[in-house]
């Protein structure tokens, strides 16, 4: 071990930054492994993720890709907000390793810091991206998809009617005025 340590010491700082950064990224891509193999499996504690998913899919399907304007401008807000949440969740994890760092004057709790909070960015980014294609959530147990439309008030779209299945999209809801249609 200590062998490793002076090998990696004897480096240049470039080629330790090089190398640091192999190790977070296989961090994180462990841990990524890891979620979907939970996920797969159908592990209770990820059940909320699942109906995360669907959420983010409907979100994305029905308001920020919308055809209507407005909508479109209040999903986007409310992925803008989902996100900064999570923004502000990694920079919180951050500030209180960075003091109990300084508490304990350990320099290894900024690396568990450094990936918790940039775990928690990654999940910022899927607020961001493109959740509208049904693909997103194809493996995700029907139980949980009918869990998360039966809960969306009647007036929202893919909201589960009366016989269980599901509404038009906001997209097929929105028709174009006459005026609108001249522009």
């Amino acid at each position: 071990m200590e062998q490793l340590i002076t090998l990696i010491e004897d480096q240049s700082p470039f080629v330790q930054g090089l190398l640091a950064s192999a190790v977070f990224a296989l961090a994180t891509w462990l841990f990524r492994a890891f979620k979907q193999k939970m996920q797969k499996t159908g592990v209770a504690l990820l059940r909320g993720y699942e109906y995360q998913e669907v959420a983010k899919h409907w979100l994305h399907k029905n308001y920020v890709r919308s055809n209507n304007a407005i909508l479109a401008n209040h999903g986007i807000s409310f992925v803008a907000l989902q996100a900064f949440r999570y923004c502000l969740l990694g920079a919180l994890i951050f500030i209180f390793f960075f003091g109990v760092d300084f508490a304990l004057a350990g320099k290894w709790l900024l690396v568990l810091a450094s990936w918790f909070a940039f775990n928690a960015f990654l999940e910022a980014f899927t607020w961001v991206r493109d959740s509208s294609d049904p693909k997103r959530i194809e493996k995700i147990d029907e139980e949980i998809k009918k869990a998360f439309y039966s809960s969306l008030p009647a007036n929202a779209p893919e909201s589960l009617n009366q016989s269980g299945g599901p509404e038009i999209s906001a997209n097929k809801q929105i028709q174009p005025t006459a005026e609108a249609a001249a522009d």
